[in-house]
């Protein structure tokens, strides 16, 4: 068993990683061709089995040197293949790799390299362990028939509900991997698994997974370095753009741009495992439609550091919830105990530190329409508000959210807007601490906080603020404006919040734009902004201790006259 040992690769630069694309590429039209048909017995007919031909046929072209083997026009049926150093796999238009209904078609797979899923994820139609130089390019189709009865989920319990469904395609430990221009669709299980790989290149690929089984990520990015994603059509029963770290190695220097995402759970999710943490991270120009869960989910339950996160250039349209960042420090229950796992759960919390998300159009937050496995649809509606929380021992770092308009579907009531969750512990999905006390962000336990030219709203009459923050510290508001009901007391609540700078706000109607409360606020300073339109800028709670805000060229309306 060969295991590549993983390439290093010093500073996440584009030049770094446009050279192996350019490399990868050079190299899959350089070599060798062979036509399946013609050369190596291999049948199109959609009902021969041709796993044992077309494994000879890969061995052979990696053997003499690497080169192209070319699936014309055709249904090619098969189980498990290996791919090999320096071979191609081409389908042209037409051609359709066609995974078998049978599981006794896909033998278990052990995987060297120690994970937390290596106890039952086993089976997969497409894989590569240790070897470099391998690509799937063309215009055709890889059907994972995920929806064959043999696949069909047998238990709603972990790990029993995880095993025997096959993934499309799994490569771990390579090096020098592309996918460019198929299609993907139906899988058993994740739709691709990129395990421990360096190099990596996906472009062009269109997957369509939405209703054929269960966990039907679209791309996993898990445990990679130098790998590039874009100009993708991914519409997924589960997260469409997952970045994982299921083992200890760091997930870092990823690029993912010109994508249009729709998904049943998360559209861009990090974690939740995250034992190695994520580094140096970019996603640009996504297109978001249609997310069953959070449009944008970044966390760490595994002790990792997510570090050096960009996302901007953002649309999102019809999705169940907008943005979700959190620590944790359970582990996702797999149904496996933590002294069984391949590899030691770490005692540690992970850390969430310099995420900026910038220049995000957001219509129709909270609405979204779900597909479920078979086919059946629904209509979703969701009154959480994005979700950026730390916890009490781990607080968030460095958080910037910045050019932000976001339209959400509201319907909010008084109730809701006194649900406390200073004490509520965070969970895998936005809906586990409970309903949110703001319909746009609730913020608790972040560090250097900075809410930059935000602009929220509501379809329907919502009786919560639109802005809550509580246990925070260091935090900058400019151009902050939006909706608020009038039974509301304020757009913006502050609670337990020290050392908080609000300015340049031009406001929209509204009686009072900023509360403040709670006996640990401290150092809140209001300057420069625009409160013509709104009679009390700022009231005060009586447990708020005196000279706390300091309100530049207004008058400062303490609560009950307190």
């Amino acid at each position: 068993m060969i295991i590549r040992k993983s390439s290093r690769c010093f500073g996440p630069t584009l030049a770094i990683i446009a050279c192996c694309c350019f490399t990868i590429y050079s190299w899959a039209n350089s070599q060798g061709q062979w036509n399946v048909l013609r050369e190596h017995g291999v049948r199109g007919d959609g009902n021969s089995l041709n796993t044992n031909a077309l494994q000879q046929a890969i061995d052979k072209v990696s053997e003499s040197g690497g080169g192209t083997l070319i699936f014309p026009a055709g249904t090619y049926l098969t189980g498990t293949l290996w791919l090999k150093n320096n071979v191609t796999l081409h389908l042209e238009p037409g051609a359709v790799l066609l995974g078998s209904p049978e599981i006794m078609d896909y033998p278990e797979i052990q995987v060297p390299f120690p994970t937390m899923n290596n106890p039952f994820y086993r089976h997969t139609l497409l894989y590569a362990e240790g070897v470099n130089n391998i690509a799937i390019t063309g215009q055709g189709v890889i059907d994972g028939q995920g929806d064959a009865r043999g696949f069909k989920r047998r238990s709603t319990k972990a790990p029993e509900r995880y095993m025997n469904r096959p993934s499309v395609i799994r490569f771990v430990n390579c090096g020098g991997v592309l996918l460019r221009d198929v299609g993907v669709k139906d899988a058993g299980f994740w739709v691709t698994h990129f395990l421990a790989c360096d190099d990596v290149v996906i472009d062009g690929v269109n997957v369509d997974s939405r209703t054929a089984n269960y966990n039907n990520d679209g791309f996993d990015i898990d445990c990679c370095s130098n790998v590039r994603v874009s100009n993708c059509h991914i519409n997924s029963q589960d997260d469409a753009i997952c970045l994982k770290s299921t083992g200890q190695r760091v997930c870092r220097n990823v690029i993912i741009s010109n994508c249009v995402l729709s998904s049943n759970c998360s559209g861009i999710r990090f974690g939740c495992e995250a034992f190695g943490g994520f580094e140096d991270i970019v996603i640009s120009n996504i297109t978001l439609n249609n997310v069953g869960a959070s449009a944008i989910q970044l966390q760490v339950f595994d002790g990792g550091v997510l570090d050096r996160v960009i996302l901007s250039g953002i649309t999102m349209r019809d999705v169940n919830q907008g943005i979700f960042i959190n620590v944790g420090h359970e582990m996702y229950p797999i149904g496996i105990a933590k002294e069984d796992l391949p590899l030691k759960h770490p005692e540690t919390i992970g850390k969430v530190r310099n995420i900026v998300l910038r220049d995000i159009l957001a219509e129709g937050v909270g609405r979204c329409r779900r597909q479920d496995v078979g086919g059946g649809e629904n209509m979703s509606e969701n009154k959480l508000a994005c979700l950026i929380t730390g916890m009490p021992e781990s607080h968030l770092e460095n958080i910037t959210l910045d050019n932000i308009r976001m339209r959400c579907v509201g319907k909010g009531t008084a109730e809701d807007a006194a649900s406390d969750l200073s004490g509520v512990k965070t969970g895998f999905n936005a809906g586990s601490m409970g309903m949110t006390p703001a319909y746009g962000f609730y913020c608790r336990h972040v560090d250097n906080l900075r809410l930059r030219d935000i602009d929220i709203s509501y379809e329907n009459d919502d009786l919560r603020p639109g802005l809550f923050l509580e246990h925070c510290a260091t935090v900058d508001v400019f151009n902050a404006d939006g909706k608020v009901h009038p039974s509301v007391t304020a757009f913006m609540r502050m609670r337990n919040v020290s050392g908080a700078f609000v300015h340049g706000c031009r406001l929209k109607d509204m009686h009072v734009f900023l509360s403040v409360e709670g006996p640990d606020t401290s150092d809140i300073s209001l300057a420069g902004n625009d409160f013509r339109k709104v009679p009390s800028p700022v009231i005060a709670a009586p447990d708020v201790p005196g000279d706390t805000v300091t309100l530049a060229h207004s008058e400062w309306i303490p609560v009950n006259g307190g």
